[in-house]
C-alpha cells in the first residue's frame, strides 16, 4: 500500500528539521489542523517525522503526523514504511525533511527460496533412529528446561506470592495496536518494577513495568483489575495490560491512569501521597478530603458486592496500603494503587494457609510481624486497617489546623477567606456587597458578631480556637523512632514487644477536628486486630468530623476588643 498525501517530498537527507503536521483532532486539540512543523530537541540527539493512519475498507484515514523524539527504531530510514502485519492503526518513522509526506505499508513475509539441489533420501535406518531419538532428546530438553524454570522460580518467589491457580496470559489488550505509545521518563522505582510517564497519542499514561522473572506480581496486579466492579473514582484507572519483546527478553507492561500535579510557582511535581506531603502542608478540609475519599477507595475495595453488571466483585484485601500506594488527583481526590500483593476473597474458596510477612515492614500491623495471621477474610481486611492508620497519622502530621490555622472556619460565600493585618493581629475581611442590617452585622446569622472593618477605626482581633503551634517537617510512621531503614527485628521490638505507635502531638489534641482524628487513627492501629475501625466507619466519622468543625458560633472564631467608644456592639448573648 502506497499513500501520497502530496508531492514534492525531501527525501534522503539524514537531519531532520522540518516535518508535515497534521491533526484529526485539532479542533478539540485547540491546534492547527495541517502545515510545516520545524523540529526542535538536543544537539546530541536525532529528530525524525512520523505518521498515523487508518485504513477503513480501503480508504485512508490520517490521524496524525509530525515531529518525533530520538527512537533507535527510526535510524536511517529515509522512507516512513510501516511493517507490522495488519495493525489497527498503522504508524511510522523516518529521517529526513518532511520525510513523513509519503507514507507505505508493506508487511514483512516470509519466502521460501527454491533449491536446485536434488533431495538425497535417507536410508530407512538412518530414519528410524532420527524418528526415534529426536522425540527423547526433545522431551529431555523439556524436562530440563522446565527444572531450571522451577528452582528459578521457587528462589524468586516466597511461598506466598504463589498462586493457587495460574490466570494464564492476559486476553488482548485495549492498548494492541493504539500506537505510539511512548516512553517519557522514569518516575518511580519500585520492589516489582518502574513506573514511567508515557505519552498515548494525546494523553499521558502511567506505564508500569516488570521484567518477566516478577511475572506472578503483574498477573495478580492484572487479575485484579480486571475484577467486575473494579471501576471507581477512589481506585487507580486500568487501561491495559501488554507483553513487549520476544522470547527470553520480555517485559511485562501493566498501563493506567497517570497522576501529576504541579505546584504554583515551585515547578514540584506529585503522584503519591508521600510525595505530596514532602512539598506541601495541608489544610484541614484538605486533610478531610484525601483522608475521606482514601477511605472511600478502601471500603469499596473491602466490599463484597454481588449483583453488578459485570458480575460478582469480592472482596479485595490490598495488603500493602502505605502513602506511597495513594495517588493523588488535580484536585487531591486519592485513588488506590499498586495491588501487586492484592488477596480476593471468593465465595466457597479458602484463603490458603501460605501467607507470609509480606508487604512494607514499616507498615506491617504487629499480628503480621508475629507471623500470628488469622487466615480468615476480616484478619487480612483489619491488616489494611492498621496501615490505615498510619497514614492518616501522616496526613495530621503536615496538617497546618493545629498551627492555628483559620481557613476552614471562614469557608462561607458571604466571607472572603484573604486575611489583613490590623497591627499585629490578624484581621477577616468581609467580602464586598454581603448583606448587613441596620447595625452593620451581616444578615445571615450564623456571623451575627463580626463587624464589617471599615466601621472600626481600631480594633484587635484574637483568634481563639487554636493555639499556635509548629507544623512538623514530613516524616514516615516511625522514623522518630526508628529511622528511615529500620529491619524486621527493629519494626517487632518497636510495634509488638513494646507496642509504641507514632506519636500523636499534644497541640493536635487542641483542634477539635483534630482530637477526634487522633482517636479515629488510635482505634484504625489498635493492638488488638478486632478492635479496629473498619474503612466504611473512618470515611463516616471523617464526614461528621468536617461538617463538626465547620459549625461555626461567634464565641468560637474571634474577641473582639474596643479601642474607641463611639461603636455599639452586639450583645453576647445574640451569638448563637
Amino acid at each position: 500500500m502506497n499513500v501520497d498525501k502530496g508531492g514534492g517530498a525531501i527525501l534522503g537527507r539524514s537531519e531532520t528539521q522540518e516535518c508535515i503536521y497534521y491533526n484529526a483532532n485539532w479542533e478539540k486539540d485547540k491546534t492547527n489542523r495541517s502545515g510545516i512543523e520545524p523540529c526542535y530537541g538536543d544537539k546530541d540527539k536525532r529528530r525524525h517525522c512520523f505518521a498515523t493512519w487508518k485504513n477503513i475498507s480501503g480508504s485512508i484515514e490520517i490521524v496524525k503526523q509530525g515531529c518525533w523524539l530520538d527512537d533507535i527504531n527510526c535510524y536511517d530510514r529515509n522512507d516512513c514504511i510501516e511493517k507490522k502485519d495488519s495493525p489497527e492503526v498503522f504508524f511510522c518513522c523516518c529521517e529526513g525533511n518532511m520525510c513523513n509526506e509519503r507514507f507505505f505499508y508493506f508487511p514483512e513475509m516470509e519466502v521460501t527460496q527454491p533449491t536446485s539441489n536434488p533431495v538425497t533420501p535417507k536410508p530407512p535406518l538412518f530414519n528410524t533412529l532420527l524418528y526415534s531419538l529426536v522425540p527423547i532428546m526433545g522431551i529431555a530438553v523439556i524436562v530440563l528446561f522446565s527444572f531450571w524454570m522451577y528452582r528459578h522460580h521457587k528462589l524468586a518467589y516466597p511461598p506466598v506470592l504463589v498462586p493457587t491457580q495460574d490466570p494464564g496470559p492476559p486476553p488482548p489488550s485495549p492498548l494492541m495496536g493504539l500506537k505510539p505509545l511512548q516512553l517519557l521518563e522514569i518516575k518511580a522505582r519500585g520492589r516489582f518494577g518502574c513506573v514511567w510517564k508515557a505519552q498515548l497519542l494525546n494523553e499521558y499514561v502511567a506505564v508500569k513495568i516488570f521484567p518477566i522473572q516478577d511475572k506472578q506480581s503483574w498477573q495478580n496486579e492484572y487479575e485484579i483489575y480486571s475484577l467486575p466492579g473494579m471501576k471507581h473514582d477512589n481506585i487507580l484507572q486500568f487501561i491495559g495490560a501488554e507483553k513487549r519483546g520476544s522470547s527470553i527478553d520480555v517485559d511485562l507492561w501493566l498501563i493506567t491512569a497517570f497522576h501529576e500535579k504541579v505546584g504554583p510557582g515551585l515547578g514540584l511535581a506529585w503522584g503519591s501521597l508521600t510525595d505530596f506531603l514532602k512539598a506541601n502542608v495541608v489544610s484541614w478540609n484538605e486533610l478531610c478530603h484525601i483522608a475521606q475519599t482514601m477511605a472511600r477507595g478502601l471500603a469499596y475495595l473491602h466490599e463484597d458486592i454481588p449483583g453488578l453488571k459485570d458480575g460478582h466483585k469480592p472482596a479485595i484485601s490490598h495488603r500493602d496500603i502505605k502513602s506511597k500506594n495513594v495517588l493523588l488527583k488535580n484536585n487531591l481526590t486519592a485513588c488506590i494503587a499498586d495491588f501487586g500483593l492484592a488477596l480476593k476473597f471468593e465465595a466457597g474458596k479458602s484463603a490458603g494457609d501460605t501467607h507470609g510477612q509480606v508487604g512494607t515492614r514499616r507498615y506491617m500491623a504487629p499480628e503480621v510481624l508475629e507471623g500470628a495471621i488469622n487466615f480468615q477474610r476480616d484478619a487480612f481486611l483489619r491488616i489494611d486497617m492498621y496501615a490505615m492508620g498510619l497514614v492518616l497519622w501522616e496526613l495530621a502530621s503536615r496538617c497546618t489546623a493545629a498551627d492555628g490555622e483559620e481557613r476552614s472556619l471562614w469557608e462561607h460565600p458571604g466571607l472572603d477567606r484573604a486575611w489583613g493585618t490590623l497591627g499585629s493581629w490578624e484581621v477577616p475581611q468581609l467580602r464586598a456587597g454581603v448583606a448587613l442590617d441596620g447595625q452593620g452585622i451581616p444578615s445571615n446569622p450564623n456571623h451575627a458578631g463580626i463587624l464589617p472593618m471599615a466601621d472600626i477605626p481600631n480594633i484587635a482581633i484574637f483568634s481563639s480556637p487554636f493555639p499556635k503551634g509548629p507544623v512538623d517537617e514530613y516524616m514516615l510512621p516511625f522514623e522518630e523512632e526508628i529511622g528511615q531503614h529500620p529491619s524486621l527485628e527493629d519494626m517487632q521490638e518497636v510495634v509488638v514487644h513494646k507496642k509504641k505507635r507514632p506519636v500523636l502531638r499534644e497541640c493536635w489534641q487542641k483542634h477539635s477536628g483534630m482530637a477526634m482524628l487522633c482517636e479515629t487513627i488510635e482505634e484504625c492501629w489498635d493492638h488488638d486486630a478486632e478492635a479496629r475501625l473498619s474503612a466504611g466507619c473512618v470515611e463516616e466519622r471523617i464526614i461528621q468530623m468536617q461538617k463538626l468543625t465547620n459549625i461555626i458560633t461567634t464565641e468560637d472564631i474571634v474577641t473582639v476588643v474596643t479601642m474607641v467608644t463611639n461603636v455599639d456592639f452586639p450583645p453576647k448573648e445574640s451569638s448563637l
